[in-house]
């Protein structure tokens, strides 16, 4: 799976923000000697890189579950017949916009051999 520059960025993010807050936080502690601010940052530093990591979550499923449900509902029209649909993300380099070109090609295909009976028919 090819991670695009904006996950991976925030991955990065969501990695290293929260160890440097902990890290910091040992030295703060470190020099103030009292266990009950250590443990007050610690738990703070805890909490700050949950919510980081459910935010990242929240983003990076979003960024793949939607394409994809547009993409599922695109098919499911172009197999009820409605040949003049558009197929959207064709324009990304992840695995969403291979799928979108392939649904366009199997959409294209299928109009062409459509307009190929129809013409015999005729």
């Amino acid at each position: 799976m090819r991670l695009t520059s904006k996950v991976l960025i925030l991955i990065i993010m969501a990695t290293l923000i929260p160890l440097s807050i902990v890290f910091f936080s040992y030295i703060m502690v470190s020099t103030l000697n009292d266990k009950s601010t250590f443990l007050f940052y610690a738990i703070t530093a805890i909490i700050i890189a949950l919510v980081m990591v459910i935010v990242l979550a929240f983003v990076v499923s979003n960024s793949i579950s939607k394409p994809i449900v547009e993409l599922s509902m695109i098919s499911e029209r172009v197999s009820m017949g409605e040949l003049e649909t558009e197929v959207p993300h064709q324009d990304r380099d992840d695995e969403i916009g291979l799928l979108a070109k392939s649904i366009e090609r199997l959409r294209r295909s299928l109009k062409i051999a459509i307009d190929s009976l129809e013409e015999a028919l005729r």
